[in-house]
């Protein structure tokens, strides 16, 4: 308790009130990135290279590939995709869980398949 009197002391009103000032921004700006619609609307799966499947993420569907280095069955859900099962052997790709952002993407290597959602982008950043 002693601390906090002893940090009262050493900060005035508008040191104080600037502290409050970036909180608030800080706190408004995560709130408006949050509220932002960022959904993909389709996925792409790409198997060994190549783009085999493109599937829309709003009509719900469970799609099995079979590829040369095995299987893989893909599950698309309430505007989610997933990789519901896989023949690879330590299911990275099926413990990922669901995936809805454009650019994100599943990626299991044994079986040389990406799942990919595609859709309109926000910048991270840009550069010169």
């Amino acid at each position: 308790m002693s601390s906090l009197k002893a940090i009262r002391h050493m900060l005035n009103r508008w040191d104080l009130g600037l502290i409050l000032l970036i909180l608030v921004v800080a706190l408004s700006l995560f709130v408006w990135q949050q509220r932002q619609p960022d959904n993909a609307s389709q996925v792409r799966v790409s198997i060994d290279g190549t783009t085999s499947y493109l599937l829309n993420l709003s009509q719900d569907q469970v799609q099995s590939y079979d590829t040369m280095f095995g299987s893989i069955t893909v599950e698309i859900k309430d505007g989610q995709v997933r990789v519901l099962q896989s023949s690879c052997d330590e299911q990275i790709c099926v413990h990922q869980g669901f995936i809805h952002e454009p650019g994100a993407s599943i990626v299991c290597i044994p079986n040389r398949t990406i799942v990919e959602c595609l859709g309109t982008t926000q910048y991270d950043g840009v550069s010169r």
